[in-house]
């Protein structure tokens, strides 16, 4: 945010929605804090006209009333109003007619008013700005003053205008300790100007309030009474001897920026010289991009040009927050021992760095000259704004035959990101000389930007033939190779920079940070613990080693550097969003959450963060949160086209798609990811995922076994298939998936919670609630392990530990179906009928369409005799399915008992028309035939079957029954025989075939078959009951 929108705040504040309770005071509170704090006095303008006060004061026509009539109180039109001015001097307007005389006319442009064209800046929409010569105005009265301002009422055109001054003395730094061209200055003194530009008044301020300068150079420092307080917070007007080399690169200022130019400007501080004095705009770029300085000048302590050299750093992340500043200024003020530091101003080129012969005006020596200063009344300004030109005077050179000329422009070209251009004119360059190191250094950039990294390699590689030790293009390689991801050749470049500085405490950054990415965290560890023994307080090396310490899954160590990390710098993003991830990872999501959309207020349209805060929303529950933070990720993503962030928010809106059962979209997403990327392991995973949860368990083991190849030791994987062969019965090839997954991490809740349910699946209830309990002390609030615990030990007979169980995980979710179905189940076991109908119909208000909880009832109600209500509770399971078998069976069953034989019978054949050899519902219909007294009928029937299948030993059994039940033993006897032809060794054929013959009085060959027939039987059955009978009836 700049200060120069401090007006928009205004409005915004005015006009918001709590305008009506709005308080004066407090705005005036707003207003006037801001003022000597900044030393900000912002002028009005607009582009294309103004609004009028009927006395002839001209104010912005952006301005509602309600505003404008606060900035006149402001002014002293109010006696009684709070104002800005200690003394007033009134204008004729009078208080009651403030509102009424603040009527608004437009006002075209002065014809006269000089027009300067200018590019839309961040932080101001002006397309024109308007100027005028102080010699223009008449009549300057004073109107009132205040601290360091005084008002003034001027004519102008026939018309009196409101203009605010600077009454005061005041020296910029530059012209600071200076007689006869000698720059002289106690450490003392200059360690106090740069703590008075750094301190809680100074940049950390505008930096915690999420304030960038960016035009911070020594022309902005005002001194006043030794005071140094930063001024001009106004549009920007570029000085390019500060201009951090990432703007000029990305055309993107941030806080990085300004550290870059508070490095130059402490180098100043012991200078007295502006850093490259003299170059032109296009110059000094192409040198700042060659990662060139000016050199620290002699007898500068260590620890000052240390921090100087921090802070130009070319890569924004290794330049050190405002409150690392503060901290090492504080620090030097205790130790510098050194008295006065003094520089002759006309200086040999050899104190700045030598720019290859580039600028020929710095040949010999030249001389600082200086701007007059203004004195007391500055040139009144109605707007100021400067348009900034980013390496215009090399793009207006014409191409040059020299090889340096065409250089400069393929390197300007490239910083304003003009790349093809760029590269047409480092080519005619290497064309006139191929060995031109800092050509095939930038060429090899701009191959690097343009994704081309196998030219940017060779172009980098030839540039360090030449010159080994060219720092600059072993950075640009060290960066080609980490986007190739060849680490190797990364680290070969990272260890020959620190062969060369062992203790660069950045390359030790970069080289941890590379580790880390190939998920070597040990190694990683070594280089940040080591960067950070030589500076520990580095808030990047400290969010670098929590950030690994987070993979690592050693959270409290990585929250300990995260927390420290943000005690240096407060609102740094990265830092916010790696600790909300790590909360998130320990499930403190409401945590991860502040830390999340903290970030996101820094950084709205972080794709990362969108990603990690719609995580948190959904292990929260609040899925609709989580799918709006993936779809603004996903419109980033698509306008930026940022491929892999894309991957990462389909994966996870296709997950929380599945949670949310909406599985169509969930395959969309997941679909369009694996056509990006076929081999995404997580998008494999989450599909399969899918496929498991819509029953479609053949492709959901192909993701699965696909994903596995590519990540074996993916436990959620793992996981994922065990579930899937459990829903397939496959119970041994789910149970190595999960003891797999269990070796990997043995404290896994959820691992442990899918093998404790495959167990109870194979009736190993012991060793399932084994696995249960271990997880329950891990997550011990986990509802459905609780519920399944629950179950375990009904199907154990424990009932009361069932209970106990159930009872705490409806204590924990009072409206969970499954629990309320299964302590229902307990209930009807122990005889508690009421309770379990109340759980079993609670359950039923939740998921109306459970047949399990309706069967249930139809079991309690029938143990009741309550035989309609089980007859309404079946009617309603058959409405869910009408080829429910068990629901029909128990419909017959009923409908028989209660002799409703008819409507019985209906059901049996609906039964034989799902299945014709069911035997359950052919013993049915035969029986309620002879219910019926229609013997005749089941014979027939059973008599076509017969014909259908002779050797059906069903049937033949059904037959020999039913001739016996008739007295008919004889043809009862023909069917058995004929049956132990089929099985011979049948126990139950053969006694009812020795009971046919005793029947039909076949005495002697039951006597001589008795033994064989027992003997027989003991085979079978291999009981020792039969064979104590055995034993009884042979004596």
């Amino acid at each position: 945010m700049r200060i120069d929108t401090l007006n928009y705040l205004l409005m915004i504040k005015v006009n918001g929605p709590s305008y009506k309770k709005f308080n004066f005071q407090k705005a005036y509170d707003f207003w006037a804090n801001y003022l000597p704090t900044s030393l900000e006095f912002i002028t009005h303008h607009n582009q294309e006209s103004t609004w009028r006060l009927s006395d002839g004061f001209w104010a912005i026509r952006e301005e509602p009333p309600s505003l404008l009539w606060l900035y006149v109180n402001f002014f002293g039109v109010n006696e009684k109003s709070p104002t800005v001015l200690d003394t007033i001097v009134m204008s004729g307007l009078e208080t009651s007619n403030v509102e009424r005389r603040a009527r608004l006319m437009e006002k075209p442009l002065e014809e006269d008013s000089r027009m300067l064209e200018c590019s839309e800046q961040p932080g101001t929409s002006l397309e024109k700005v308007k100027m005028f010569d102080y010699s223009q105005f008449s009549d300057v009265k004073s109107i009132g003053s205040r601290k360091f301002v005084i008002v003034f009422s001027t004519t102008f055109k026939d018309r009196r205008y409101a203009n605010n001054n600077l009454q005061i003395d005041i020296k910029t730094i530059e012209q600071i300790k200076r007689e006869e061209n000698i720059y002289k200055i106690s450490w003392r003194e200059l360690i106090k100007i740069a703590n008075g530009i750094t301190n809680r008044n100074g940049l950390k301020h505008l930096h915690a309030n999420n304030i960038i300068h960016r035009d911070l150079h020594s022309m902005n420092i005002l001194m006043i009474n030794g005071k140094a307080l930063i001024a001009d917070f106004g549009v920007l007007n570029q000085k390019f001897s500060y201009t951090d080399p990432q703007y000029l690169k990305r055309i993107i200022i941030d806080k990085e920026s300004d550290i870059y130019s508070l490095g130059v400007l402490l180098l100043e501080l012991t200078s007295g010289v502006t850093p490259f004095n003299g170059s032109t705009n296009s110059l000094i770029a192409t040198i700042i991009l060659q990662n060139k300085r000016e050199k620290i000048i002699a007898n500068t302590p260590t620890e000052y040009a240390n921090l100087c050299t921090k802070c130009w750093s070319f890569e924004p992340d290794q330049r050190p927050s405002s409150n690392e500043i503060k901290i090492s200024l504080e620090k030097l003020s205790t130790e510098i021992t050194s008295n006065v530091v003094e520089n002759n101003i006309i200086i040999d080129n050899d104190v700045h760095m030598e720019i290859e012969n580039t600028n020929n005006e710095n040949s010999g020596k030249y001389q600082r000259t200086y701007k007059p200063f203004l004195g007391k009344y500055c040139i009144f300004l109605f707007v100021v704004i400067v348009f900034l030109s980013i390496g215009i005077d090399a793009l207006q050179l014409k191409n040059s035959e020299t090889e340096k000329s065409q250089r400069i422009i393929g390197d300007t070209y490239c910083l304003i990101g003009g790349y093809e251009k760029s590269l047409a004119d480092l080519n005619k360059s290497l064309e006139i000389n191929p060995n031109d190191v800092f050509a095939l250094k930038i060429r090899g950039d701009v191959y690097r930007m343009m994704k081309r990294y196998d030219e940017s390699l060779a172009d980098l590689n030839k540039s360090l033939e030449i010159d080994p030790n060219n720092t600059e293009a072993l950075r640009i390689r060290v960066d080609t190779y980490r986007m190739m991801k060849r680490y190797d050749e990364s680290f070969a470049d990272l260890n020959k920079s620190l062969e060369i500085d062992p203790n660069n405490t950045e390359a030790l950054r970069i080289r941890g940070d590379t580790y880390r990415m190939m998920k070597r965290y040990d190694v990683s560890l070594v280089d940040l613990n080591k960067s950070l023994e030589i500076d520990p307080n580095s808030a990047k090396t400290l969010r670098f080693r929590g950030d690994t310490y987070r993979m690592m899954e050693r959270y409290d160590e990585s929250l300990a550097d995260l927390n420290k990390s943000l005690e240096i710098d407060p609102n740094n993003a990265e830092a916010l969003k790696i600790r909300g991830r790590t909360y998130y990872l320990i499930g403190k999501y409401e945590e991860s959450l502040a830390d999340l959309n903290k970030s996101l207020e820094i950084e709205p349209n972080n794709t990362w963060s969108l990603w990690a805060r719609g995580g948190t929303y959904y292990s929260m529950g609040s899925y609709e949160e989580s799918i709006a933070d993936l779809n603004k990720s996903l419109e980033i993503n698509l306008n930026y086209k940022l491929i892999q962030n894309d991957i990462w928010a389909l994966n996870a809106r296709g997950n929380i798609y599945c949670s949310m059962g909406r599985y169509e979209e969930s395959l969309a997403d997941l679909n369009k990811s694996l056509e990006i990327n076929p081999n995404d392991a997580y998008a494999l995973r989450f599909r399969g995922n899918t496929y498991r949860s819509i029953g479609r368990y053949e492709e959901s083991l192909a993701d699965l076994n696909k994903s596995l190849e590519i990540d074996p030791n993916d436990t959620r994987g793992l996981v994922g298939r065990g579930d899937t062969y459990h829903k397939l019965g496959k119970y041994e090839e789910s149970l190595a998936d999960l003891n797999k997954s269990l070796e990997i991490n043995p404290n896994d809740a959820y691992a442990l919670r899918f093998r404790g349910y495959t167990y109870r699946s194979i009736g190993r209830y012991e060793e399932s609630l084994a696995d249960l309990n271990k997880s329950l002390e891990i997550d011990p609030n986990d509802t459905w392990t609780l519920r399944t615990c629950g179950d375990n030990y009904h199907k154990m007979g424990k009932y009361e530990e069932s209970l106990a169980y159930l009872n705490k995980s409806l204590e924990i979710n009072p409206n969970d179906a499954f629990a309320l179905r299964y302590r229902g189940n307990t209930y009807f076991s122990i005889g508690r009928y009421e309770e379990s109908i109340a759980d079993l119909n609670k359950s039923l208000e939740i998921n109306p369409n459970d047949t399990w909880a309706l069967r249930t009832l139809v079991n309690i109600h029938r143990s009741m005799g309550r035989y309609d209500k089980s007859l309404e509770y079946l009617n309603k399971s058959l409405e869910i399915n009408p080829n429910d078998a068990w629901v029909i069976e128990h419909l017959v069953d009923i409908l028989r008992t209660k002799g409703r034989f008819e409507k019985s019978l209906e059901y049996v054949n609906k039964l034989l028309e799902i299945n014709p050899n069911d035997a359950w519902a052919i013993g049915h219909l035969v029986g309620i035939y002879r219910s019926m007294g229609r013997s005749k009928k089941s014979l027939e029937y059973l008599n076509n079957l017969l014909e259908i299948d002779p050797n059906n030993a069903m049937t033949l059994r059904f037959l020999a029954g039913i001739y016996g039940s008739m007295g008919r033993y004889e043809k009862s006897l023909e069917y058995l025989t004929k049956l132990l032809e089929i099985e011979p060794d049948d126990e139950w054929t053969l006694r009812d075939y020795y009971m046919m013959e005793i029947i039909n009085g076949f005495w002697k060959v039951v006597v001589l078959d008795v033994c064989v027939l027992l003997n027989k039987i003991v085979t079978a059955l291999k009981s020792k009951i039969a064979s104590n009978i055995s034993v009884a009836l042979l004596l």
